[in-house]
């Protein structure tokens, strides 16, 4: 083969008659000679010498080859010529092909890989997504049957071929390029989903290898919250995010202020990402904090339908996730849309005791969100009130009015409580405690104060001023108590307190006997006209009076006589 005469024997001939020509410069081994005529031909068979076709010289060539008695230039001789006419070799000898599909003879960075291992350069997708480490050389690409060999020996040319490796590699080099060329990187991106779409290549991953592509950054979304987010092609809202940080737009109304969303692939692309996976809790309470912000902004919160499906959307999820959020929503008590504000479940209450109007106090929970009473009542929103908690109101507004300086309640909160006294009055609900009660001050002004100090007005309003301008603060009960609720509540009517002794300075003192014997004895200092004392004894034996205890007036009069109990 290299031009030289050799003697014939025991050697093997390679016929030039028929195929192809193997070339002169390839490294023939020098037991091979050549047959170029028929002449040579019908010489060597005379030597009974073993004839040889280009197909069978070719495996002679590729066990050089794999034994590594070839050099990388040699090599690229040997394949060069094996691929330009592959069409013909591998259809001579089955066998030649299937050693060059296992042999590794394509080198990329020093490293040796089978056609199978490279992916085929006329595929558009590949070319944009990977880079030239994935295809065979030039060398073994320059015309059309060089690629048909290849790809007849196992060169990747669809995309349902590509494996884990291939796609985790191109992962990890568009995130490597997001650094220098963010708008290549998107491309990249962007084909790459498209090509996972349109394939079942993440069948193909294990548990490990899916994890690993969960954990990249390569996967382009437009930023939380941003405008047009699912079709947005404007690179400054773009950013990389791992696919665990991403939610399909399914999500949208409750995570959507805080997590980017993609929602153009399919549900079995969007699963294996993990796109579908419901959100943290952590991460729809952090939506909820946005949203309430968002809502200090706008004109009219419950006109704004976005805003109420957002929240409608929240607590749909919330009560199908019970126990994911539990103690979350310590961190965010005032989640509760009512009343044009957020509160806690625990400040509203479901229905009003009946004939009980409270409305100017404590709220009752939206209609709206009914639905969604199970979570509303396990984040404590009450079904009623009871007979206590309606009581402990009352302190409540005693309390928030004794810190406010001057200590004045506001129209509410006094309406509010006539409301519960003359309920617990008409209920006839019992009543062990001084609750407090709504008295008038001097200003003109309203306070609590406890039914014990409380006195109900039967005087005169010239008497009433007379009494406001002395030097005792008296809390005259609020004119719109109704007496029967006063007297249900055992308030003192303001002339007895007048009267009282403990008021006029007047001590019991020394000794004390039954009070008919005390009528009896003055009666005797009497005549007998005197007989409306007699009587007195008898009204006062059937009230069953059983003593007459004795007084010691204190006070220095300085006053006229007349305006003395007894001148």
């Amino acid at each position: 083969m290299k031009g030289s005469y050799v003697t014939a024997q025991s050697k093997q001939a390679l016929v030039q008659t028929s195929g192809p020509v193997v070339p002169r410069e390839l490294p023939m081994p020098d037991s091979i000679i050549q047959c170029v005529t028929e002449a040579d031909r019908r010489l060597l068979k005379l030597l009974k010498l073993t004839f040889l076709c280009p197909a069978e010289a070719g495996i002679v060539l590729v066990e050089k080859i794999e034994k590594g008695h070839c050099s990388d230039g040699e090599t690229e001789k040997i394949m060069t010529w094996i691929l330009q006419n592959g069409n013909i070799l591998f259809s001579q000898n089955q066998s030649l092909k299937r050693r060059c599909q296992e042999l590794r003879f394509i080198k990329v960075n020093g490293e040796l890989r089978k056609t199978s291992g490279c992916l085929d350069p006329r595929v558009k997708s590949f070319k944009q997504i990977f880079d030239s480490d994935f295809f065979p050389p030039p060398v073994y690409t320059e015309t059309a049957q060089m690629l048909e060999s290849l790809t007849d020996l196992g060169l990747l040319n669809k995309e349902s071929d590509l494996e884990p490796g291939h796609l985790l590699r191109a992962t990890t080099l568009v995130e490597k390029l997001q650094v220098n060329s963010k708008s290549d990187a998107v491309n990249k991106a962007q084909v790459l989903l498209k090509m996972l779409d349109a394939n079942d290549l993440l069948s193909k991953f294990s548990n490990e290898q899916l994890h690993h592509l969960k954990m990249v950054k390569w996967v382009p979304c437009a930023q939380p919250g941003a405008n047009n987010k699912q079709t947005s092609n404007d690179l400054k809202e773009m950013c990389f995010y791992t696919p665990d940080e991403i939610r399909h737009t399914q999500y949208d109304a409750i995570v959507g202020h805080v997590m980017p969303l993609m929602g153009n692939l399919g549900d079995k692309v969007s699963y294996k990402l993990g796109f579908k996976r419901p959100p943290s809790p952590e991460k729809v309470i952090e939506n909820l904090s946005v949203l309430k912000l968002k809502a200090r902004k706008m004109h009219d919160p419950d006109t704004n339908m976005d805003f109420k499906i957002k929240l409608h959307s929240i607590y749909r999820h919330m009560q199908e996730n019970l126990s994911s959020f539990g103690k979350l929503m310590d961190k965010e008590p005032c989640w509760l849309w009512a009343h044009n504000h957020f509160v806690s479940p625990k400040d509203l209450v479901l229905n009003y005791p009946a004939n009980l109007d409270l409305s100017s106090y404590i709220a009752k929970a939206p209609m709206e969100f009914l639905p969604f009473k199970k979570l509303l009542q396990t984040f404590g929103l009450r079904t009623s009130l009871t007979n206590e908690d309606i009581v402990r109101i009352l302190h409540s507004i005693q309390l928030n009015v004794d810190e406010r300086k001057p200590p004045v309640a506001s129209s509410d909160e006094v309406k509010v409580s006539i409301e519960i006294l003359n309920w617990l009055w008409r209920e006839k609900q019992e009543v062990n405690d001084d609750i407090p009660v709504p008295v008038i001050l001097k200003n003109g002004h309203f306070t609590l104060t406890p039914r014990s100090q409380a006195l109900l007005c039967d005087v005169g309003i010239n008497k009433l001023t007379e009494l406001q301008f002395s030097q005792e603060e008296l809390y005259i009960l609020h004119e719109e108590i109704p007496i029967a609720t006063a007297e249900f509540l055992q308030i003192r009517f303001l002339s007895n307190y007048i009267l009282a002794p403990e008021l006029v300075g007047i001590e019991q003192c020394g000794q004390s006997e039954p009070i008919t014997l005390r009528i009896k004895n003055i009666l005797k200092e009497y005549d007998e006209e005197g007989d409306i004392f007699k009587e007195l004894i008898q009204n006062a034996e059937d009230a069953g009076a059983d003593a007459c205890k004795f007084l010691v007036d204190f006070r220095v009069h300085r006053g006229p006589p007349e305006s003395l109990i007894d001148p």
